[in-house]
């Protein structure tokens, strides 16, 4: 068996079945001060995401033994992974069935050994980008047979084995270049701001011409749609999407009640003053990012106009999602159906209407921690009616420009 992580990062991510593409685990780790908790669930059908059976969490201390609590037993992750020497990276367990595993630390990757027989049971294999004419793929692992017994427990103690290595490559880096590491953050701060002040400006008029090629181009794109239309009032919403992670320019999108995949939303690191958003639309059983449909790529600039790219059609932002007035956060797209509809934003939520009839379509709820038991814990989620769904691949894609623009203030 084979399992993957459709984000690279082990504390926050979907973990699949890379034949299916079936939802196995959902990793989510909180950011806060001091102590950090890694919840580890096992998603249900019918059940919506970050409310599944959680087999682990992972409490990392900064002061202190980090520990881990495994099926409501907890016990410090130095003596459930225990160094096999004193200055070694690699660790033993001992699994359900009494034997000891060791994981030890390869050229990109991680392996998972019985002591007893000296045989493989799992392989760890880092992602690849597939640029320069290679083939990509998503970090991932191979679990064998004998594995699979205790498939919880290769997850679990890898994704720890992961980020401790992950962590300890970046101390090192960031001992070796602290001040030019300190350089290049406060450079792609100042980027940031320069983009949004940027796209501030007034935005240029629509051609009729460029609606007409994205219509088309949009019309085409439907041959896969992502989900069935359904009937509904569309001052009512028929489905509500949830992004795992609060993170609106890296993410997984899945429909809220089936936990289906809907969309996976990747951002590269700045670079020369650019970096790119590319949103894939995600089809079960495929892996590779080459194999996914390309529904958007975003192209934010610090110097010049940010562009967007959808169904092939590039155009800038500002063009794309228009201001309503000089001074106004509010944006008005028109859709592949020739309706004009506007973003507008409110505290917590963003919504999106029908300018001629003045009905809502669409509408965002940020995420909620529940701490404090003051109310239910819920992910950032967006409620689409059945006018929406016609275009539910724009909704998405000019609410993530929406959301990342209200952050940015």
């Amino acid at each position: 068996m084979n399992v993957s992580f459709l984000q690279n990062e082990p504390l926050n991510t979907v973990i699949v079945d890379s034949s299916t593409g079936q939802a196995l685990y959902e990793v989510d780790t909180p950011w806060r001060a001091g102590t950090r908790t890694t919840t580890v669930r096992r998603p249900k059908p019918g059940v919506a995401p970050g409310q599944g059976q959680i087999i682990a969490e992972i409490h990392w201390r900064t002061l202190g033994s980090s520990t881990i609590t495994l099926y409501g037993t907890t016990m410090r992750i130095k003596d459930w992974l225990k160094k096999t020497g004193v200055l070694s990276s690699s660790r033993t367990l001992v699994a359900p069935d009494g034997k000891s595993y060791v994981w030890s630390r390869g050229s990109g990757k991680f392996t998972l050994t019985d002591v007893g027989t000296d045989t493989q049971a799992a392989q760890s294999h880092r992602s690849k980008s597939g640029w320069f004419g290679g083939s990509s793929r998503k970090m991932n692992i191979d679990i064998s047979t004998q594995a699979i017994n205790f498939q919880d427990i290769v997850v679990i103690s890898f994704i720890i084995m992961e980020q401790k290595d992950r962590r300890a490559t970046e101390t090192a880096a960031t001992v070796a270049v602290v001040s030019s590491a300190n350089t290049a953050a406060a450079s792609a701060a100042d980027d940031f701001h320069s983009l949004e002040i940027l796209n501030s400006v007034l935005s240029s008029f629509e051609t009729s011409a460029r609606k007409a090629k994205l219509s088309s181009a949009y019309s085409q794109h439907l041959a896969s749609p992502t989900s069935s239309q359904a009937p509904g009032n569309a001052r009512h919403p028929i489905m509500n999407v949830s992004f795992l992670r609060n993170e609106p320019l890296n993410a997984v999108i899945v429909d809220s009640s089936s936990g289906q995949h809907l969309y996976e939303v990747k951002t590269s690191s700045w670079t020369a003053g650019t970096r790119t958003t590319t949103v894939r639309r995600l089809k079960p059983g495929l892996d590779s990012d080459e194999e996914q449909i390309i529904a958007a790529e975003i192209h934010w600039r610090a110097l010049a106009s940010s562009t967007i790219t959808l169904y092939g059609d590039t155009m800038r932002i500002k063009d794309w999602l228009t201001k309503t007035s000089a001074l106004s956060p509010s944006r008005k797209l028109v859709a592949p159906d020739g309706k004009s509809y506007v973003w507008s934003r409110s505290p917590g939520k963003s919504t999106l209407t029908d300018v001629d009839t003045n009905t809502q379509v669409a509408q965002s709820h940020r995420s909620k921690s529940g701490w404090f038991g003051a109310s239910e814990a819920r992910k950032m989620n967006i409620d689409i009616s059945s006018q929406a769904m016609d275009f539910q691949d724009i909704v998405v894609i000019s609410f993530i420009i929406m959301e990342v623009r209200a952050r940015a203030g």
